[in-house]
């Protein structure tokens, strides 16, 4: 039997056109998100807030708003925000094109750019100049060309190739050198530092933030080490263009 929802006191006044919009966006139901907030929440309080009928203290609207994954402000607005993020060079497999950012990968999106933010920030109080080689070429450059560059600025020659045994020892070192030339590499399977959110499915590769002194490239570490690799080189190259 559904049980009936009342309104407390403290009630916090949050849109019910946002936790729908949240809840549809994780593809889940109000139980399964009923589940997920353990705290003597049934799945009928849910449709009850989604619908204003009734809404929750602030202490279960915290909690609400972490279980849908998304700032406690959200839950305020009267609409949906709408994803304000914009990726030029987003790799994917089979190069298809992603038209909706799920989730998980517009929070990656959001922690990187916190990320960046941070390393920008970092390099300035160094007195790092803005990186000779971020877009140093253009679309008519040839790729012969952009790719003598990168091994240049990263050291990529023979004796770089011999002293790794396996993909896994180049791509080490390949991400070493990246740094070392300034680039922020990450590579990481999972979203921000929540193991319990692996970006499966999403079908990206990876993708480059472009900076002049604070560039930021994301390897997606669930695939192969060998992908990983040409990942890393693809964005470098994107990141040579104007």
């Amino acid at each position: 039997m559904a049980t009936k929802s009342t309104t407390p006191n403290n009630a916090a006044l949050i849109s019910g056109n946002v936790i729908e919009w949240a809840r549809k966006r994780l593809g889940i139901t109000h139980q399964q998100l009923a589940a997920e907030l353990r705290s003597s929440v049934e799945p009928d309080d849910i449709v009850q807030w989604e619908s204003e009928k009734s809404r929750p203290d602030f202490r279960k609207a915290q909690k609400l708003a972490a279980a849908l994954h998304i700032p406690f402000g959200y839950l305020f607005l009267a609409y949906p925000p709408k994803n304000d993020i914009k990726v030029p060079d987003l790799r994917t497999v089979g190069s298809e094109p992603i038209t909706e950012f799920s989730p998980n990968l517009l929070d990656q999106l959001r922690n990187l750019l916190l990320k960046q933010e941070w390393y920008r920030d970092y390099a300035t109080e160094e007195g790092r100049k803005p990186l000779g080689f971020v877009g140093s070429f253009n679309i008519n450059s040839s790729y012969e060309k952009v790719a003598a560059d990168i091994g240049y600025e990263l050291g990529i020659n023979a004796q770089f190739r011999a002293a790794a045994a396996n993909w896994e020892g180049f791509l080490t070192n390949f991400m070493a050198n990246a740094e070392a030339a300034g680039v922020l590499v990450i590579r990481s399977g999972v979203v921000a530092s929540a193991s319990r959110r692996p970006p499966v499915g999403e079908g990206f590769r990876g993708f480059v933030l472009s900076d002049p002194i604070a560039p930021l490239i994301f390897i997606n570490g669930v695939d192969s080490t060998s992908a990983q690799v040409f990942t890393l080189a693809h964005e470098l190259a994107h990141l040579c263009e104007r």
